[in-house]
Formats: C-alpha cells, sequence, structure tokens
C-alpha cells in the first residue's frame, strides 16, 4: 500500500490526476453507500410505524379525518390568535435624597 502511493506521488501531474479523480469517486461512493444503509435503516422502523397508524386508521372515513384535522388547525390558529403581547414599561424609581447621612460642613471649592 505504502509502495502504491509512492509509485503515484512519483508519477507525472496527469497520473496523479486520473488517480485523485479515481479515490475521491470511491470515497464519495463509500459515503453515499453508508449513508443509504443509514436511511434503509431508519426508514424501516419509521415505516412500522406507519403501517400500525395506517391499521388502526383503516376504518375512519375521510370526512371524519379530514373533520378531525380541520378542529385542531382551528384550536390551534384560535389560540395563537387571542395571544396578546403585554409589555408593561415601568420607569426607575430613583430616591436621590439622602437620608440618616451627616452633612459635610465646610465650604467648597469653586
Amino acid at each position: 500500500m505504502k509502495n502504491f502511493f509512492e509509485n503515484i506521488r512519483n508519477s507525472d501531474e496527469t497520473t496523479k490526476k486520473v488517480w485523485h479523480f479515481v479515490l475521491s469517486i470511491g470515497s464519495a461512493a463509500l459515503i453515499i453507500a453508508i449513508w443509504f444503509s443509514y436511511v434503509d435503516y431508519s426508514i424501516e422502523g419509521v415505516g412500522a410505524a406507519k403501517e400500525k397508524k395506517a391499521q388502526a386508521a383503516a376504518g375512519t372515513p375521510f370526512l371524519e379525518v379530514l373533520k378531525n384535522g380541520w378542529n385542531l388547525v382551528s384550536e390551534k390558529l384560535t389560540k395563537e390568535v387571542a395571544k396578546t403581547n403585554d409589555v408593561a414599561v415601568q420607569s426607575a424609581n430613583f430616591n436621590f435624597i439622602m437620608e440618616g447621612i451627616e452633612k459635610v460642613s465646610g465650604e467648597f471649592p469653586e
């Protein structure tokens, strides 16, 4: 393996570009294959859940499903419209009168 990369390193620029292209395509294909196997694995779990839902909803008429969906959407929309943003702006309450502190005697220079 070490000699393989050493031979590529010592070859001309055209050969280097060809091997660069081939190895890039090979690594991309490997990554895509791993990704496809992951997607296939995760879709199997989702598919089983969808089948259970489909079996449960098989006896539900279309209009009933449509009515239930409309009710859910209208409830959420009503809640969102009913929300108000209350902002209370209150000025700071500062008291600059110093009570209980000794007065400084003497005059201040101008």
